[in-house]
This record gives C-alpha cells, structure tokens and sequence, in this order.
C-alpha cells in the first residue's frame, strides 16, 4: 500500500482510537507551529499570562491575558520619558512592563508601569534595597 494510501485510511477512519490518535496529533501540531510563531514574533516561547492582580484597573482587568515580548526586541520607555515625550500606553505615560520581583526565578511576575531605570547593583530608591540586574521598577 502506498503512503499516501495508509494516510487517507488514517484520516477517514471511524476507528475510536485512531480518533483519538489524530486528535492527539493535530492538537500536538497547533501547539508547535503556535510555540514557533511566538520564538519568531515575540522572542519567547510562551508570550502570554493572565493579569492575576487589580494593580493596572481601569487599563488592564484581572484574568486579562496579555501578550509579552522579549526584553531584547523593544525598547521601554519609563513614565519620566514618556511625561517628556508625551508617550502613553494603558492610559499613562511611558510602559507598562512584566517583570520578577528582585530577578528571582520560579515566581510570580509582577505587571507595572515603568517608572524610572535602574541600573543593577544600584538601589531601587534612595535607602532601598539594591537591584538583583538591571531592571525597570516601579515606585511611587
């Protein structure tokens, strides 16, 4: 029997575990060409998360999904260059960013406006604590 014979008795079949077979790779097939598109466009391989806080309300809800692009591929602009610049997003100036608290892994990443940059080691604010990396942290 040819391929493409033993292909179309694949797809035609009523056989419940070929179903379920073709089910399992067609889902398996939609999750790998979604995980490239998203390495290719956004530079991560899972670019979304649910707003899980009312931090951002009225701009952005709880159990928003959000899409986030890697740190690499844009540039952030705070809410002191933005104020500058007359740039906004989300209803204020400058960026709204995700990021980890204190660059620690395994975490829940926090979503934030931008406020200012600062630079690793130096400390968030005047008397606080020093940064893990170089991260963009909102304060006051």
């Amino acid at each position: 029997m040819h391929i493409m014979d033993k292909i179309k008795e694949f797809n035609e079949s009523e056989n419940f575990w070929v179903g379920i077979v073709r089910d399992f790779l067609t889902v398996a097939f939609v999750v790998v060409v979604f995980a490239i598109f998203s390495q290719i466009a956004f530079g991560l391989w899972s670019p979304m998360v649910a707003v899980e806080s009312g931090s951002m309300i009225p701009n952005i809800q709880i159990g928003d999904i959000i899409f986030v692009e890697s740190i690499g591929r844009t540039n952030i602009t705070t809410y002191e260059k933005g104020k500058e610049s007359s740039y906004a997003s989300f209803g204020d100036y400058g960026d709204v960013i995700l990021y980890k608290p204190y660059g620690r892994e395994g975490v829940t990443p926090i979503i934030h406006r931008a406020r200012y940059y600062v630079e690793a080691q130096e400390p968030m604010w005047p008397g606080g604590p020093a940064t893990v990396c170089g991260l963009y942290y909102k304060r006051g």
